[in-house]
């Protein structure tokens, strides 16, 4: 009997089931930003579309497209916000070259976002109201997923320090602090202003951060887990 490590595979035909699974996923994700990158070329020119004329453009099939986006609407404010994305946003990448301190690289992120929703708070709003309708069976992500990988590239300093639980933990709960969902409970529920909510993100973010650095150094502290 030797030492070797044997490692246990799935059966043949679940691993083709499972990449066959993966391959539909991707798919999917291609042919939605093909929909998406075809309707901002549109945008961009001021240009009014329908779902149809999108989908030829794309060329991609009438059917898919509409099983993609009912609505003109919805397409639109998509193509829209994602549009936003990559002309609001400065490039926190040369940001974050000039800056180690991950405090200032996430106040960087959470100001943008702050000054992107009051320039276009009425699509963001939009936004959120089509990415709330119940679409049965639509395994893609029906929002941009920006402010996730923002997040996570300003906090990349804190990766040896963290665990990667911990890491994504803290991720997702500053994600609470971007985009126009803080303003919507902040302005719409607790009756901020405009300026308040500002204030009240920007403190938030630094105490959840300043939570999450205390706790990864009293797990490394003492061993826990």
């Amino acid at each position: 009997m030797t030492g070797t490590t044997r490692v246990c595979q799935l059966p043949k035909a679940l691993r083709e089931t499972a990449d066959l699974e993966s391959g539909r996923v991707q798919q999917k994700a291609r042919t939605r930003e093909a929909l998406v990158e075809a309707a901002i070329s549109l945008v961009s020119k001021g240009q009014d579309f329908s779902v149809a004329d999108v989908a030829d453009l794309a060329r991609v099939s009438r059917t898919t497209a509409y099983n993609y986006f009912p609505t003109k609407e919805s397409l639109y404010a998509q193509a829209v916000l994602t549009f936003v994305a990559r002309t609001d946003y400065p490039d926190f990448y040369e940001l974050f070259k000039q800056s180690t301190d991950v405090a200032e690289r996430v106040q960087a992120v959470v100001a943008t976002s702050d000054a992107s929703v009051a320039h276009h708070e009425e699509l963001y709003r939009g936004m959120l109201r089509v990415s709330l309708e119940a679409q049965d069976g639509d395994e893609v992500p029906r929002r941009p997923a920006f402010r996730p990988q923002w997040l996570s590239d300003a906090l990349a300093p804190l990766r040896d320090e963290m665990d990667r639980k911990s890491f994504g933990r803290i991720v997702s709960a500053l994600s609470l602090c971007v985009g126009i969902e803080p303003d919507v409970t902040l302005r719409d529920v607790c009756g901020l202003s405009a300026d308040e909510a500002r204030r009240t993100k920007l403190w938030a973010a630094q105490a959840l951060l300043g939570a999450a650095i205390a706790d990864a150094r009293i797990k490394k502290r003492t061993g826990r887990t």
